[in-house]
Formats: structure tokens, C-alpha cells, sequence
């Protein structure tokens, strides 16, 4: 990236840069702006797309892996009387990961913590 040399500019850009951004192979540099701007959108709605529910009904796709802390908020803690949908959401996490720890295939020791002890 080039530094501009006036005062309150913004750094220049090149090819190289955009289509790292971008992801695009660096043979096929946008021809116009309109064509760049094109490109931008798609990629900004790519994007947007990962956090938007898949249509099938289970919420979020996850943006961070599941610690410990959260297997134990949702099973023992504050999201255990909510519904694995609404975990997830609040969560940024799949319903995938939520189902998963709630059942007890994962964070294993955080469902053995909520199993009563018999006598």
C-alpha cells in the first residue's frame, strides 16, 4: 500500500490490495468502478450471509469456536431455560455447537456438574 503524500488522504490502494481484499486472482483487476463497486457488493453480501440465519430454521451459522465458559451458561447457567435457537443467537455460536453441548457430546464435564448426585 502506497502512503498518499497529502494531508487527510486516504492510503492508495493498488491492484495487488484489492484483490487481496477482494479474493479475486490478481490477473483479473477490475476494468471500471462500476465493475469494482460490483465486485465490493458481492463480496460485502458474501459476508453478510454468514450471519444471517441458513433458512432451515436453526439460526446463525457460528463465528467463534464454543469455550467452556459458554457450555456452562448454557447448561447450568443463565441461557439454560432458553431454547437452543435463541443460545445460539445470543451467543454467535451455531445451534449445531449448542445442541451439541446441551446433550452432553461435548463439555462433558459441564453436564456431569448439572446431573444430580444419587444417594
Amino acid at each position: 500500500m502506497k502512503k498518499n503524500t497529502q494531508k487527510n488522504q486516504a492510503p492508495v490502494l493498488s491492484t495487488e490490495d484489492i484483490n487481496k481484499v477482494m479474493e479475486l486472482p490478481a490477473d483479473t483487476p477490475p476494468s471500471t468502478i462500476a465493475d469494482l463497486w460490483a465486485r465490493i457488493d458481492t463480496r460485502l453480501k458474501t459476508i453478510e450471509d454468514k450471519f444471517v440465519s441458513r433458512g432451515n430454521g436453526r439460526g446463525p451459522m457460528s463465528t467463534r469456536p464454543m469455550t467452556a465458559d459458554d457450555a456452562a451458561r448454557i447448561i447450568t447457567g443463565d441461557l439454560s431455560t432458553k431454547s437452543i435457537k435463541e443460545c445460539a443467537k445470543e451467543l454467535g455460536l451455531s445451534y449445531g455447537q449448542v445442541y451439541s453441548a446441551r446433550n452432553g457430546y461435548t463439555f462433558k464435564t459441564q453436564v456431569v456438574a448439572k446431573t444430580p448426585v444419587k444417594k
